[in-house]
């Protein structure tokens, strides 16, 4: 039975959702209803269109202060947090099972679906490349400091932090249904696409963004027994919801950046291994690190490692819904192989060894520390976009001897005209000049003896003059037209030179320095035999043209 459930907003819309088979955003998979939140439960649902979203019903403490936290995250979003879309009751159809009774007339609210829970997705970074489990802890820890700190220290004149409350690991979303890369007992089928996910996923978080003084005073989920780190540390100590939220992400540090599999205090670990105390006590009471404190302090410890290994890529362009990203080498080349247009020598040898990330400046990067498979995949990736760049020339070297070709042939038709016109007007002068003679000996002979005889055949001659100058003055303006009209055909024949194209096939073949050998011999060994069958074929189109202009050009002189 497809099951549905209606929400029902305060304005009185009604909106009708299918409860998927994952019917909860924290444990995509399960079908029952055994996975409650500090609050209540989520489902995730589809509308009409099929566009998915999690729907959260409150289900138990304050009713009351989920609605207020709930209508206060729709009315102002903050950066990094999904959005609220709807707020109301829950309505109860025919189409449920008995046990969904009891949401009836409960408060919920109708919110982005952003994927699997963080704890789920961790869970599964064994089955994963090692480089890529590396990168996605760096990339959560990073995303999640920057949001906790925009949140705690939010940028703009009168604006007042605020503080999560509850942050743990149910809380913290990773963009991608964890379940769509599982079999049904639990291992990776598709691990190639799991890991670009975990690559280019948006993390987010969800749940209370609250005022301080209404914070809860639970523990950070951060500390379950499923975690590798549990804390010792007195939670009642931390003196107010933004020391707790910077605690939890200084746990989730600890936990990220340990390698230790067993039982390790937290704030011991930072203290120990990144010289990062959380809290002191001072006169009585601990001292709590700001989180932006906290943010500087792990973003240079990592900063360092990264560079010290000189292999990661970490980049944030800090927007503040953006999530911080680290890349291997081979996802940072995939990302410049995007951007990248190969259509002259100078783009192809940017691509190849100029640029900070070509191909070979990124081989370096890899060195002995890459993923599995991960330099085949950068020579893939790089003679990929090597030979579209080729087809490419050869494609428009074609179509542009093509169109030569035929701007070529629509020249005859105005060359023909043209020339007749020359021969006409050739003619015409030829005429002129005798009618001109004859008209001047005709005049010296002119007397009052022979005036009538003589008058009328210099009148002759006159006329023909005149016809000769009028044909002679229409045949040029035609000639003109003509010429002009070549004239723009040479322009096109001009502006459509293969130049660009053919010394672009030539660096190919070029070495740009002794020590590197050229972009051709870097292909890999199928993408060579392609490219090489593409460009003989081009030659030999090339070849071919310049016979035929040159056997032209030889009947014109």
């Amino acid at each position: 039975m497809t099951e549905k459930i209606i929400l029902i907003e305060e304005n009185g819309t009604k909106t009708s959702y299918t409860i998927t088979t994952a019917k909860n955003q924290n444990n995509p998979g399960n079908t029952g209803h055994d996975n409650l939140g500090k609050t209540g439960i989520v489902f995730l649902v589809e509308d009409k269109d099929s566009q998915r979203f999690a729907l959260k019903i409150h289900q138990r403490g304050d009713a009351a202060l989920f609605k207020a936290n709930a209508d206060n995250m729709k009315k102002q979003s903050y950066p990094g947090f999904v959005e609220i879309y709807k707020v109301g009751t829950v309505d109860i159809t025919a189409e449920v099972d008995s046990d969904m009774i009891d949401f009836k007339d409960k408060n919920a609210l109708l919110m982005e679906y952003a994927g699997s829970n963080f704890g789920t997705a961790h869970k599964f970074l064994h089955q994963v490349d090692q480089r890529v489990a590396e990168a996605f802890k760096y990339k959560s820890l990073l995303t999640a400091l920057k949001y906790f700190t925009q949140l705690h220290h939010p940028s703009g004149k009168g604006k007042k932090g605020r503080a999560h409350g509850d942050f743990n690991q149910r809380n913290y979303l990773c963009g991608f249904n964890i379940q769509e890369y599982l079999t049904e007992d639990k291992t990776i089928k598709d691990k190639a696409g799991l890991e670009k996910k975990m690559i280019e996923c948006e993390l987010k978080l969800c749940d209370s963004a609250e005022k301080e003084e209404l914070v809860s005073l639970s523990n950070p989920s951060l500390a379950g027994d499923d975690f590798w780190l549990t804390s010792k540390f007195t939670w009642s100590f931390a003196n107010s919801s933004i020391d707790r939220d910077t605690y939890a992400v200084g746990f989730l540090a600890a936990w990220l950046l340990s390698n230790t599999k067993g039982t390790i205090e937290a704030r011991d670990y930072l203290k120990e291994e990144l010289n990062i105390d959380l809290a002191q006590y001072k006169e009585g009471k601990y001292s709590f690190l700001t989180m932006q404190e906290l943010q500087n302090k792990i973003k240079n410890y990592i900063k360092l490692k990264v560079n010290s290994e000189n292999y990661f890529f970490i980049e944030d362009d800090h927007r503040p819904s953006t999530n911080v990203f680290v890349l291997r080498p081979v996802d940072k080349f995939s990302q410049y192989c995007l951007q990248q247009e190969l259509k002259t020598a100078d783009d192809f040898a940017t691509f190849y060894c100029t640029s900070d990330y070509s191909y070979i400046n990124i081989k370096k990067r890899l060195g002995s520390n890459s993923s599995t498979g991960e330099g085949d995949e950068i020579n893939t990736l790089f003679s990929q976009k090597i030979y579209d760049g080729i087809s490419y020339l050869c494609s428009t070297i074609t179509k542009k001897i093509d169109t030569e070709t035929s701007l070529i042939n629509k020249q005859h038709q105005p060359i023909t005209e043209k020339n007749e016109l020359e021969r006409k007007i050739k003619k015409e002068e030829n005429e002129l000049s005798t009618n001109k003679k004859n008209w001047n000996t005709v005049h010296s002979q002119l007397s009052p003896e022979n005036y009538e005889e003589l008058n009328s055949q210099l009148e002759h001659f006159s006329k023909e003059i005149t016809t000769c100058n009028k044909n002679i003055t229409n045949y040029n303006t035609d000639l003109s037209n003509k010429k002009e009209t070549i004239d723009n055909i040479n322009l096109q024949i001009q502006s459509n030179d293969l130049d660009l194209e053919v010394q672009a096939l030539q660096y190919l073949s070029q070495k740009p320095s002794p020590n590197i050998p050229s972009c051709f011999e870097s292909l890999t060994s199928d993408y060579k035999t392609k490219a090489d069958k593409i460009i003989k074929e081009t030659i030999s189109i090339i070849k071919a043209r310049d016979s035929r202009l040159k056997q032209s050009q030889s009947k014109d002189d």
